[in-house]
């Protein structure tokens, strides 16, 4: 299957530029690691930008091939963040990292073309070597779900904020997690309201043990 072929694929889904996924990654041993991540489609090449202080990281620059893991499912990125030993997975194609199963849309095996740190963070450049349809997320448009997205993605991005000192940041963060979780008080269901509630748990843990008052 040719790169072009997977690119036009990829465009029917990330048309909008930025979206979130979930990468999966292996370490030297072959133990997959998973984590929500940020991808955009530039031309034919998919570009993430992992901490250079993460697992992803390293196990980029270790083997140099990553699964995206296209989904809507929140529930899936809550589980890839919080909770991974409830993460299933299956065989991949072409690479080694494995594809997380459940409810996801597209699946793309990547191998890394190029990857430089820039400070904190690493650009990475990959290129789509294979594609294949996933179970699909089925879902209809939900502000709680994508609230809950919203949250953890302002979440992910706490610790680096409190390592620089910005505290302006990090209350800035911490407010979007407040906002979307009135939003999710209001419209979610049981399930996501209580998931919610602990993202915002622990982004309060996180950020007191920093000594940092909101």
């Amino acid at each position: 299957m040719s790169t072009g072929s997977c690119c036009r694929e990829l465009r029917k889904y990330l048309r909008y530029g930025h979206h979130e996924s979930i990468v999966t990654t292996v370490d030297s041993v072959g133990k997959p690691n998973t984590a929500p991540m940020g991808v955009e489609l530039i031309g034919n090449t998919i570009v993430v930008k992992p901490f250079t202080t993460t697992r992803t990281y390293a196990n980029i620059l270790n083997l140099g091939e990553v699964m995206i893991n296209i989904t809507t499912d929140s529930l899936l990125y809550y589980y890839a963040l919080f909770s991974p030993d409830r993460i299933r997975y299956g065989n991949p194609k072409t690479i080694k990292p494995p594809k997380v199963l459940g409810s996801v849309d597209l699946y793309v095996e990547c191998v890394v073309e190029g990857i430089a740190p820039h400070g904190e963070v690493a650009l990475a450049s990959l290129k789509p070597v294979y594609w294949c349809r996933g179970s699909g997320s089925k879902l209809a448009f939900s502000r709680a779900n994508s609230s809950v997205i919203e949250a953890l993605t302002h979440y992910t991005k706490l610790p680096y904020l409190i390592s620089r000192g910005d505290l302006e940041g990090v209350k800035h963060r911490y407010a979007a997690i407040e906002a979307a979780r009135n939003i999710v008080m209001k419209v979610g269901n049981d399930v996501l309201k209580k998931i919610i509630d602990d993202v915002l748990d622990r982004s309060v843990r996180l950020i007191s043990k920093a000594g940092i008052t909101i």
